[in-house]
């Protein structure tokens, strides 16, 4: 309560072009955060969209094998028509064989990246494919 009165008797001191001087500056700061929020925004969806157009494969999992992020690009790949259907498929069912993914986990729990890992996977239809892959951990 004393703050609110300290508050009322500093305004009151204030002649009035000193209170829309205030006013102003206030508006102006406000506009200035959302534009930043606006462009921050912009800025978001176009990394998103270089993201989803690359035309080389790009995907983000959780080192238990949950599909976090991946593009069209990763999709057809793998022979699925949109990156939902492949983003629902756990990683570890595209090796052939599966300790391939836990020696490259170990690997990148080591050295932070790993690069030219090749390995054998599937494909949706069974397909077998042999896919070079350079995985970094993200900090």
């Amino acid at each position: 309560m004393k703050n609110t009165e300290d508050l009322k008797r500093k305004y009151a001191r204030l002649k009035k072009d000193q209170l829309i001087e205030m006013i102003v500056e206030l508006s102006g700061t406000e506009t200035r955060q959302k534009s930043y929020v606006e462009a921050e925004s912009t800025e978001l969806a176009m990394l998103r969209s270089l993201y989803e157009n690359l035309t080389v494969a790009a995907f983000r999992s959780t080192p238990a094998g949950e599909i976090l992020l991946g593009n069209q690009a990763m999709a057809e790949i793998y022979g699925y028509n949109d990156v939902i259907e492949f983003m629902k498929v756990p990683v570890m069912d595209f090796y052939v064989q599966k300790k391939d993914r836990a020696k490259m986990i170990r690997k990148l729990k080591k050295h932070h990246r790993v690069d030219n890992y090749i390995t054998r996977e599937k494909k949706k239809n069974g397909e077998q494919i042999w896919i070079k892959t350079d995985y970094i951990v993200d900090p």
